[in-house]
């Protein structure tokens, strides 16, 4: 997730994972391959960004580098907090409604 940041691998993953959720949602092929290439160019970690690649630690030049041991925890503790807020707010929604789809394709490990 781009929140996270980590190793370039990832980043071309999640790249790629938006992509086909945009596909999947608006069923826009077009607006999906815009996207992508918004986030594959603008998404790069060396913008002093607020939806730069790792946007969720304090900016630094860290790059593409492996997440230490503590960045995890914190991001584990993060996704576990999240999908309980999100199975509440589901719960009160249409289990199929673009909200619930999206936010199920956002917190996969």
């Amino acid at each position: 997730m781009y929140w996270q940041g980590g190793e370039r691998e990832k980043k071309h993953q999640a790249d790629t994972n938006l992509k086909h959720c945009v596909t999947k949602i608006s069923g826009d092929s077009t607006l999906a391959g815009l996207m992508y290439t918004g986030v594959l160019i603008g998404g790069n970690p060396i913008w002093p960004t607020h939806f730069r690649w790792g946007y969720g630690w304090p900016y630094r030049l860290k790059g593409y580098q492996e997440l230490t041991e503590a960045e995890n925890g914190s991001i584990g503790e993060a996704l576990r907090e999240a999908r309980t807020r999100c199975a509440a707010l589901c719960a009160l929604a249409e289990p199929e409604s673009r909200a619930c789809l999206l936010a199920g394709i956002l917190l996969v490990d």
